[in-house]
């Protein structure tokens, strides 16, 4: 499969350049903040901020919304915060997120704004660290603001309240919606906004299990899992994946990968970055390989894209895995070895096609 060029993107917005910060009580704010601003989440149920990491925030830009921060507990309690009223969706989604040790999970976020986190793993895994770092939603989904998408061979929306849709803003497209089917056959759905180059991104699956989604360049979406396609089968969630469109791509320029990562085998493109027009944020987008024996750092950093405190982002990689790329506040990066697939899977291909994160230029 031919893969995306690694890339990093600062994405600015004019309301992000004169950045208040909201506190928020009881989960709600005292009035609606403008586009861009990031709003504190006080966090409840003995969960805490992890130590080192940047503190739980969240905002909302061109109708889509962004998490920030790592939190942590020695509580049994899976209410970790509500979502202020302003930032609320209008349905459940289910968002998968980085956990403990290159792990995953899944946050639910209700339309009342209550907050569920859920693993697969030992529960310690969750308590231990959830990463909301990378974690978007679009915000409204109905047929007046989303473009419904058919699932075929056999898919279906789960029901009609949480139907397959896109959206294209700020030179991304965003799919929501949940999926589900009784057949064999991995191709789901045809995207009518095509990515530039082939991508791979996260997707829930059942029981808070994850698994890859590989769009072409024609828009055909297959769905990939390392666990058991039952866990596909029963519940497929493309709340919080989007890639760039091919007609909405930004002008990129190269970044350079460390000695022992390349672009891999499936891919002739370079790594390359662009600044466009959005909220204040890091978009990393590509794939990249190596030929080391073992996990070593594959880029560093810089600019905007170097954070304050440590973050954690699932990342896509072979065979329908899914690990984490670490980025540290001094700049240097890390990739965690997805669960059951080992340094293989990771050498063999990890997408950051999809990932975005808060620049520290304003935040």
């Amino acid at each position: 499969m031919k893969s995306t060029i690694l890339t990093v993107v600062r994405l600015v917005t004019a309301a992000a350049l004169t950045l208040s910060v909201f506190v928020v009580t009881a989960g709600r704010a005292s009035a609606a903040p403008p586009d861009g601003t990031y709003v504190s989440l006080p966090l409840i149920n003995g969960w805490s901020i992890y130590p080192g990491a940047r503190a739980p925030k969240i905002d909302r830009s061109n109708g889509v919304v962004h998490l920030r921060g790592m939190i942590t507990s020695s509580s049994s309690n899976d209410h970790p915060f509500v979502v202020p009223q302003h930032f609320r969706p209008n349905r459940t989604l289910l968002l998968p997120v980085a956990m403990c040790a290159g792990v995953y999970g899944r946050i639910d976020i209700q339309a009342n704004g209550v907050v569920t986190i859920l693993t697969p793993f030992a529960w310690s895994r969750a308590t231990c660290l959830t990463s909301l770092e990378g974690v978007s939603y679009v915000q409204t989904t109905s047929a007046s603001s989303s473009v419904p998408i058919t699932p075929i061979n056999g898919w279906s929306d789960v029901d009609q309240s949480r139907f397959l849709t896109y959206t294209a803003t700020a030179n991304l497209v965003h799919l929501t919606g949940e999926l589900h089917t009784s057949g064999t056959n991995h191709v789901a759905f045809v995207v009518p906004l095509a990515p530039a180059n082939d991508v791979v991104v996260p997707i829930g699956l059942c029981n808070g299990e994850v698994g890859d989604l590989h769009i072409d360049t024609s828009g055909t979406a297959t769905v990939v899992t390392a666990v058991s396609f039952g866990y596909a089968k029963c519940l497929v969630s493309l709340d919080g994946v989007s890639y760039w469109s091919n007609t909405n791509a930004p002008s990129f320029v190269g970044i350079a990968l460390h000695i022992g990562w390349h672009s891999p085998v499936q891919s002739s493109s370079h790594t390359r970055w662009a600044l466009t027009q959005s909220h204040d944020a890091v978009a990393l987008d590509g794939a990249m390989g190596s030929e080391r024996t073992a996990p070593t750092p594959p880029y560093n950093a810089s600019g905007p894209g170097i954070p304050s405190g440590r973050i954690q982002l699932l990342a896509s990689m072979c065979g329908g895995f899914v690990g984490q790329l670490e980025v540290f506040a001094n700049a240097t990066t890390r990739v965690w070895v997805p669960n059951g697939g080992g340094w293989p899977a990771a050498k063999c291909m990890t997408s950051l096609n999809g990932i975005q994160y808060a620049a520290e230029s304003l935040r």
